[in-house]
């Protein structure tokens, strides 16, 4: 599959998906977010409201933070996040692109989790 050089609803919900792939998958993060989501078509069409807010509009409501943020995550889980995000991101976007999402995820999710990475 060719890597996508355009972020719009499409790209970025074809993302999403296979970045949260990863994530149920993983021995770290798979435990939490299984716990923390009931219906993960809701969870992706939301994530995928929120991340098209600030990717394609450049807006941050608050209030919309990425849900997953409730899930009480440590330190190590948003470094272990933010590791498979953007490595997702560099798969399935070209270099630019790639780089927008990555960037915006270290934007607002570790301040939004009142986390450093």
């Amino acid at each position: 599959m060719s890597r996508l050089r355009e972020l719009d609803v499409d790209s970025v919900g074809a993302f999403l998906h296979a970045c949260y792939g990863h994530v149920r998958r993983d021995v770290e993060l798979g435990p939490v977010f299984e716990a923390g989501v009931s219906d993960w078509d809701v969870f992706i069409a939301t994530m995928t409201r929120f991340w098209c807010e600030v990717l394609l509009e450049g807006r941050v409501e608050l209030a919309e933070v990425p849900a997953f943020l409730r899930f009480g995550f440590t330190r190590s889980n948003l470094a272990r996040w933010l590791k498979l995000w953007s490595a997702t991101a560099e798969a399935v976007f070209a270099p630019v692109e790639a780089e927008r999402v990555r960037a915006a995820a270290y934007a607002v999710v570790p301040s939004a989790a009142g986390l450093a990475v």
